[in-house]
């Protein structure tokens, strides 16, 4: 995602200067061979990212199936499904463009050609239904979860620490899943009815241009929303777990000590001052 922000940002500025240093209408365009690979790369880092969140979803239904081990398990299965998730992205996004030549000029980079933009919008509807059905798996997540936090009563001590954070950062993983989703619904839902039922509602083809590419470009919008709740959300979290340290503490330790020392003093005063004793 980090990747894919910073691609876009470099080449939505040299779009946006461009017009500023051009002497000729000709130089708006966008060179074939630099526009192939940049789109390529964009496309590539989007798709990547957007279908992390099923990778996220099976981690953590392992993770709760082993709460009590997880911590002592092999960090064997993230990196896996991280392989297979570049490797099945780089095959789907390769035979996308293999065959573009790009020979039809363009003054956007995210402007996809007419047979690689069929290809790419199919693909971009099946990963939205994809996150759809995920996010039907995180509700079923999020109520084993709930009976995990059950469970943080009746363990031991280091079973109850083991199980928190499972818990803690299950919650977190959902919670950012449901807001990418909502987010990457919204720009797939735009950019599918612009394209396909635009003119109904915008009939200047120079007007309906600009707003479907607009409609592309939202991207770093709900990528730059998704970490401002995820820092957000973190801080509550850290927050929360900060204070229930801070409780547990104050029965242990000097502090706990102090407090034992006070309860002592306070029954013994009450004990001693009662004129029925």
């Amino acid at each position: 995602m980090i990747l894919f922000s910073m691609l876009y940002t470099i080449t939505a500025f040299i779009q946006t200067i461009k017009p500023f240093t051009s002497t000729d209408p000709c130089d708006l365009s966008v060179i074939p061979f630099y526009h192939k690979r940049l789109l390529s790369a964009i496309s590539f880092f989007l798709t990547l990212s957007t279908s992390f969140p099923f990778l996220i979803t099976i981690e953590r239904y392992y993770a709760m199936k082993t709460a009590e081990k997880y911590e002592k398990t092999p960090v064997i299965l993230g990196p896996i499904l991280v392989g297979i998730n570049t490797l099945v992205n780089f095959g789907i996004i390769y035979n996308v463009f293999k065959d573009e030549s790009f020979s039809d000029p363009s003054v956007s980079f995210s402007v996809y050609p007419a047979a690689a933009a069929q290809k790419m919008f199919t693909f971009f509807v099946i990963l939205f239904f994809l996150n759809f059905i995920d996010v039907l798996f995180d509700i079923i997540l999020l109520r084993q979860n709930l009976r995990l936090k059950k469970l943080l009563t009746n363990s031991s001590l280091t079973a109850k620490y083991q199980l928190e954070e499972v818990y803690q950062s299950t919650k977190f993983s959902v919670f950012l899943i449901l807001i990418h989703i909502i987010s990457f619904g919204i720009y797939v839902s735009a950019v599918v009815f612009f394209r396909y039922f635009g003119s109904l509602i915008i009939s200047d083809p120079y007007y309906l241009f600009g707003v479907r590419t607009t409609s592309s470009t939202m991207i770093p919008t709900y990528h730059l929303l998704l970490g401002v709740f995820s820092i957000l959300f973190l801080n509550r979290i850290k927050s929360k777990k900060s204070e229930g340290t801070t409780i547990q503490m104050s029965s242990t330790g000097r502090s706990g000590a102090n407090n034992y020392d006070q309860a002592i003093f306070s029954i013994w005063n009450s004990v001693s001052g009662n004129p029925a004793s």
